[in-house]
């Protein structure tokens, strides 16, 4: 290569020539390729050894220009390293840049980055390797790619049991439990995150143990076990605030939001969502921002403020398409379809389905799944699709019965018999009113038994017996005059 001078003189030469014209003068003399062609064929001039080393003696000398401020240059560094012969660099700044990527929620160049520097880690480094699997595993999660999620979580389990660490056996624990939690499978899911607060206890890890608790309620609160749905929450919320764990906090109260609003506990719902959402938008986390914001536009819809739950479930679902969360953004159509349903807006509802469904069986949230398919019901019975309704209702409740969700399943059985009226079958109607009630009764929510309540007072009158119809629609009443019917979602029928 020339001496500076000489290379001075030639990049004037092709600056005379209109190839590499002066971008800026010394003492930072920089000159642009005119066309990236010229770039191209002059790069390829170049031999292995020579670009190899040349990568290498750039990244260096931005590595040092920078000195302790290298996070505004972690691409640009991974690049170059990574096309050097430097092997501790390369890993280094793949795993950084993989990790910044992370952060500001750029999932695909994050994965990309991450594996590249898992392939340089060598076998026997199972603590590195450990780290890069942990990281990649939780962007699978968010994007909804349980093939690989569940791979990499075989991975990351065999490589915590070899390195004996508890803290490393905890975290994984937790990750399988979120895992069966997010495919539907509870029973995994509370015996993973129960494995996981164990690990935390034996090795007083107190910020995984509130994790746990969190986990775990979580868990309990997607079954409909309240109360004890409320305990496990409770205690995390409580060691989490003694670890100032925000995070952990931000999210057990999202939780609380979610366990009140489910009881039809509303005013209730609203402070912890609000809490949440205020303490999401401090901590910079706009996953959990986008989980408060979500459950308030839900909580707006059930107390029948349709325009600010829709304001605030678009803004959640551009969020959540914005930081690449599929199952976020498959949920919120999920209730946005709903909330269509609730004003009326049928064809709307079906186009946020059409899209909507197709996700959630993507990411495998069953539980969000067999909800969506009960408002493809609710779309196609007010469109007097009988033979459509009674499909999506049966789906969902097969569904429904399979991950043991009582709500979906009384909603489900209760559309049926709604079918069943509307094509004029009404010991088939009957039948699957009952079925819903007794369901609806064990969980306990006043608005969701008052529908099939209706139902079968509609079947007394359309028998005209008055007598029967009143038995139900009494109870109805006593029932309202405690409560509301926020939460049913056909509340106009009743």
């Amino acid at each position: 290569m020339s001496s500076p001078e000489g290379l001075t003189r030639e990049l004037a030469e092709l600056a005379r020539l209109d190839m590499t014209p002066l971008d800026t003068p010394e003492p930072e003399l920089a000159y642009l390729f005119k066309h990236v062609i010229i770039r191209e064929v002059a790069y390829e001039s170049l031999g292995a050894a020579t670009r190899t080393a040349l990568h290498g003696q750039l990244a260096d000398y931005l590595e040092r220009s920078a000195g302790t401020d290298t996070d505004g240059v972690l691409d640009i560094l991974a690049y170059h390293y990574e096309q050097s012969d430097n092997l501790a660099k390369k890993r280094e700044y793949l795993r950084r840049a993989g990790t910044a990527a992370a952060d500001r929620y750029a999932n695909a160049a994050a994965l990309a980055y991450l594996s590249r520097a898992l392939d340089l880690v060598p076998r026997d480094n199972l603590s590195e390797r450990y780290d890069l699997l942990l990281a990649r595993e939780t962007i699978y999660d968010v994007q909804g790619e349980r093939a690989l999620e569940s791979a990499d979580l075989d991975l990351l389990r065999d490589l915590a049991e070899r390195l004996g660490d508890p803290r490393r056996c905890a975290e994984v624990a937790l990750q399988c439990g979120r895992y069966a939690e997010r495919i539907g499978d509870y029973p995994a899911a509370v015996a993973a995150t129960q494995e996981a607060i164990a690990w935390a206890q034996a090795a007083n890890l107190s910020g995984l143990e509130a994790t746990g608790y969190q986990r775990w309620g979580w868990t309990l609160l997607r079954q409909r076990d309240y109360a004890d749905a409320r305990v496990q929450l409770e205690r995390s919320l409580q060691l989490a605030r003694t670890n100032n764990d925000q995070h952990c906090v931000c999210r057990a109260l999202t939780d609380l939001g979610t366990l009140a609003l489910e009881q039809g506990a509303h005013t209730e719902a609203r402070g912890w969502y609000t809490q949440s959402l205020s303490l999401a938008r401090s901590l910079g986390d706009r996953r959990q921002e986008c989980h408060a914001l979500g459950n308030l536009g839900t909580l707006l819809a059930e107390q029948g403020n349709f325009s600010g739950a829709r304001v605030a479930l678009e803004q959640n679902l551009a969020y959540a398409d914005a930081i690449g969360d599929n199952q976020i953004a498959g949920t919120t159509r999920s209730n946005l379809s709903f909330l269509c349903i609730l004003m009326g807006d049928y064809p709307g509802a079906q186009r946020i389905l059409e899209r909507g469904l197709p996700q959630l069986r993507e990411v495998g949230d069953r539980r969000v799944e067999a909800a969506t398919l009960g408002n493809l019901g609710l779309v196609a019975t007010h469109k007097g699709e009988y033979a459509a309704a009674h499909k999506a209702y049966s789906d969902c409740l097969a569904l429904a019965q399979e991950i043991g969700d009582p709500v979906s399943t009384g909603c489900a059985q209760r559309g049926l018999g709604n079918v069943a009226f509307g094509t004029g079958d009404r010991e088939a109607a009957e039948d699957a009113y009952q079925q819903s009630l007794a369901t609806l009764r064990e969980v306990g929510t006043p608005a969701l038994i008052a529908e099939p309540l209706a139902g079968l007072a509609l079947l007394a009158l359309a028998r005209g017996d008055v007598a029967a119809a009143l038995i139900p629609v009494e109870e109805i009443l006593s029932s309202l005059a405690t409560g509301s019917l926020d939460g049913a979602e056909e509340p106009m029928v009743v």
